[in-house]
């Protein structure tokens, strides 16, 4: 392909998505685009909170089955930690990414609102929670078997709201858009806003 059909083929797509439409073809296509990023956004919200769940559980029930020494625990801290976050980040940049796309497709309704403001708080908390508590949490455990620092209970305490904030705007998100019956989200994809 040449670099100028490649140019042109570019600004088709540039200009059909920068004007509005103008015929019931781009309306079903913009409609479809809806429909993919609200099923974009359902899948990972949901496989996002599932996997979180799943981890503070296992990881509860090492704590708390008191068969691990201290030095075992912050190893593990140490090893599953940084992948926790990955994976987080990994499924709530294109969840909220997705959201907001659905929500800019179907402005007016509610539960477009409420969805990508929970979506967008929620990963700002996940955000902030790994630079400014998670980071300076982990080196508090560094070198392995030193004595924790005063502070330690404090950001213990900080990252398990903001992550527990996190948990419950994903969840939200999850909840609203897995909710909508086919019917529902068919309409949220129309142009249409009789919801106002």
């Amino acid at each position: 392909m040449s670099a100028n059909a490649l140019t042109d083929n570019c600004l088709t797509v540039y200009r059909n998505f920068s004007e509005p439409p103008s015929s019931s073809s781009e309306e079903s296509a913009l409609s479809v685009i809806a429909a993919i990023l609200l099923g974009l956004s359902r899948l990972l919200s949901a496989l996002w909170c599932g996997g979180a769940i799943l981890f503070v559980l296992v990881t509860v029930q090492e704590i708390l089955s008191g068969k691990l020494e201290s030095i075992v625990l912050d190893q593990l801290i140490l090893l599953r930690f940084p992948v926790y976050y990955t994976f987080a980040f990994c499924l709530l940049v294109p969840t909220t990414l997705a959201t907001l796309g659905w929500w800019a497709m179907t402005p007016g309704r509610w539960k477009t609102r409420v969805s990508a403001a929970a979506a967008v708080l929620g990963l700002a908390a996940m955000t902030f929670d790994y630079f400014q508590v998670y980071t300076p949490l982990r080196d508090m455990l560094l070198p392995l078997g030193s004595a924790r620092p005063h502070s330690f209970r404090q950001y213990h305490r900080w990252t398990e709201q903001l992550n527990t904030l996190a948990l419950l705007c994903f969840l939200t998100v999850a909840l609203i858009q897995n909710a909508l019956p086919l019917r529902e989200s068919e309409k949220l994809t129309s142009t249409d806003s009789a919801d106002e």
